[in-house]
């Protein structure tokens, strides 16, 4: 565009244009010094840290228009962190080359390897690109070389691209940039990591490059995986999709369902369990999501039932008219999910100092923080015990103890059903950074939440237990209950056939030795045959009244009338 060059709106007719005047225009012209400033700043992340001698003018452009460029690129991967590194070059001279590093855009859950190699890709073509608008290059050919034989067929072999297909903002990113290249690109699959078992000067160019940018990319790891917070560039081409401030790498509809359903669901569980507006999007959910996987079919579609307060407990039963009482099995009180973990019979306590023991336990095993450990298993006593203020918590780890009057205030019944900040986790990892341990406190959290379903599945069958345990106070209650039916239905036996008074041969007596499944099956025996015998008598009552009638009905005291046949007159 030449310097001098004004704005100006335009008309267009049959056979002329027409100009409404101009004025001086406001867009200043940037001046080109560089291959950098033709990489438009929605790409300027692929080229953190990029080395491009004289802008590629003496090798690469001239090998771009021969024929003669090679790239490659590796990535590199760990803890939720991605970073990549590549080369361009001349063939085999690495004179005047170009090499580049950066760290793979994302949220730390989509990051992975596959996705660090798709970066390490997209830069290539960024550079590429960018080289050959500055030497204004019309054709060429290049080569890139890659260990990620997945990321090269999707990106170069598959006739179109998917929304639901993984890493589709990347994919799509770089089939666009290709769409729109003068060059010709070629491809090939280079084995990774070839010199763990060939020397490293046997291996052939590719596989050099290959060594050389994987050892690259695992040094610019360690050098931002303390400084570099996740990001989130935007597309250069069509639409993208944000929840909140974080962009989805492809199409999750169960994502998108989450975010739109997330603020109701909150403020549910917030006014059902009192946790205070501003902690509820504190706890880990996420790790909820990953727990209920490990826990099995059947365990993860009770935990649901469980949470809502839907569990065929006594209040429920109740409700649904299953039986006449709410009543515990073990200690007779009014029976919720709460009073499950809570129920102070001796067996309920015993159930829940063992499964205590084995958090605590576990705790040992997976190198859990020692004030964590004794602020989790305290204060879960605490609550059990419905002790009426907890003890101020005075720890020695710098933030735990803020940890736990949060947690305080969210409730330990709700710590208990899988309620847990993410602070647990954050606090864990500290302490598996300080003695240097690979693990992590994601992975801790997720854990310890299935342990935590697991001492409520624990209760839950014992409670369970005692319904079935025939000595236990709610099958005393459920014999006494049965005896007194059976009782009534001793009473009457009118409005039963011959055939089916065959149930009270026995004596009542000893009916009532029997066990509950025998009682429930005679009672239900005794029902039908009444309901048998009404629907053939139509009903008792009619047929007591045609038994009155037959009794006390009055007869005629004259003595019949011989009977004088007609022949005899």
């Amino acid at each position: 565009m030449p310097l001098d060059a004004k704005r100006t709106t335009t008309t267009e007719h049959s056979n002329f244009v027409w100009c409404h005047g101009s004025t001086i225009s406001s867009y200043a012209i940037r001046p080109i010094l560089s291959i950098t400033d033709l990489i438009h700043d929605n790409d300027k992340w692929a080229v953190r840290t990029l080395h491009c001698p004289e802008n590629g003018s003496s090798t690469v452009a001239q090998a771009i228009i021969r024929g003669n460029a090679i790239a490659v690129c590796d990535g590199s991967y760990k803890d939720h962190f991605g970073t990549a590194a590549f080369v361009l070059q001349n063939g085999n001279s690495q004179t005047s080359r170009i090499i580049g590093a950066h760290v793979t855009p994302g949220h730390p859950d989509d990051i992975n390897p596959y996705r660090s190699e798709l970066g390490g890709i997209l830069a290539i073509v960024i550079v590429t690109e960018a080289i050959a608008t500055f030497h204004d290059i019309p054709d060429g050919t290049i080569e890139i070389g890659c260990d990620c034989q997945s990321g090269l067929i999707a990106v170069f072999d598959h006739t179109y691209d998917t929304l639901k297909q993984p890493h589709h903002d990347l994919i799509h990113e770089i089939r666009r940039k290709l769409a729109d290249s003068r060059l010709t690109w070629k491809f090939r699959q280079v084995d990774g990591h070839q010199d763990k078992h060939i020397l490293y000067h046997l291996l052939d160019m590719w596989g050099q490059l290959n060594v050389e940018m994987d050892s690259l990319a695992k040094v610019y790891w360690n050098d931002t995986k303390p400084l570099i917070q996740p990001f989130y560039p935007p597309s250069s081409y069509g639409w993208s999709l944000w929840v909140g401030t974080r962009k989805l790498a492809s199409w999750d509809r169960q994502s998108l369902y989450n975010h739109a359903q997330s603020t109701p669901i909150l403020e549910h569980w917030s006014k059902l369990r009192n946790i205070p507006h501003h902690l509820i999007r504190s706890i880990d959910w996420e790790a909820c999501e990953h727990a209920i996987k490990l826990l099995g079919l059947t365990r993860s579609l009770w935990i649901p039932k469980w949470l809502a307060g839907f569990a065929p407990v006594g209040k429920v039963q109740q409700r649904n008219q299953f039986q006449d009482h709410a009543k515990c099995p073990s200690c007779s009180g009014f029976e919720t999910t709460a009073h499950v973990l809570l129920c102070p019979a001796p067996q309920a306590q015993r159930q829940w100092d063992s499964s205590l023991s084995s958090l605590d336990q576990w705790f040992a095993k997976a190198l859990t923080l020692p004030d964590l450990q004794n602020a989790i298993i305290t204060r879960l006593r605490s609550w059990r015990n419905q002790d009426a203020g907890p003890p101020a918590p005075s720890y020695n780890w710098p933030g735990v103890n803020d940890i736990v009057l949060d947690q305080d205030a969210v409730g330990w019944r709700a710590f208990l059903e899988g309620g847990v900040l993410h602070a647990w986790a954050a606090k864990q990892q500290e302490y598996y950074n300080w003695i240097k341990r690979r693990n992590t406190g994601k992975r801790w959290i997720t854990i310890l939440i299935k342990k935590l379903w697991e001492i409520s599945w624990n209760m839950w069958e014992q409670r369970n237990g005692e319904v079935n345990n025939p000595e236990s106070p709610a099958s005393l209650r459920e014999h006494a209950r049965l005896d007194a039916l059976i009782t009534t239905n001793y009473e009457d036996v009118s409005t039963l056939t011959i055939k089916d008074r065959r149930w009270f041969r026995r004596l009542k007596e000893v009916i009532f030795t029997e066990s509950l499944e025998y009682k429930h099956q005679w009672l239900e025996s005794v029902r039908l045959a009444r309901i048998r015998y009404a629907r053939r008598r139509r009903t008792s009552t009619q047929a007591q009244r045609t038994l009155m009638r037959q009794s006390f009905c009055c007869r005629s005291t004259r003595e019949p009338q011989p009977i004088i046949h007609p022949r005899n007159l």
